[in-house]
């Protein structure tokens, strides 16, 4: 998958070590949970935007993608997104900001039972 992440985030112009970084906490990388099942190692909640991505309801709420690399793209895409419909995420400017205290609670909030 490391040609997938280094194309996503030139595609999407997002930094590489920040997505790796979040990968590595979110989902320890597709090693358990329900990131496996779901080929979602961004543990998105399912969003209509997504299906775009392949993307369909899948375990716990978290969207479904038909591959992995398919929910590394779409995880990108939303990190790059001024704002997407359904709801609309503030990550770009938070990423350019180098506001990565307001990136990690918005992304992960305490209220999901983030720590």
């Amino acid at each position: 998958m490391g040609q997938t992440l280094v194309d996503a985030c030139r595609d999407e112009g997002i930094p590489l070590d920040l997505v790796l970084a979040q990968l590595g906490k979110e989902s320890t990388f597709l090693s358990d949970g329900s990131s496996v099942p779901n080929n979602n190692p961004g543990n998105l909640r399912f969003a209509q935007w997504e299906s775009a991505f392949g993307g369909a309801p899948g375990q716990g709420g978290f969207a479904a993608f038909p591959d992995v690399a398919s929910g590394i793209r779409a995880y990108v895409h939303l990190l790059a997104s001024d704002s997407i419909p359904d709801p609309g995420y503030p990550y770009r400017e938070m990423i350019a900001n180098r506001d990565w205290n307001a990136l990690v609670n918005a992304f992960a909030p305490a209220s999901d039972g983030n720590d």
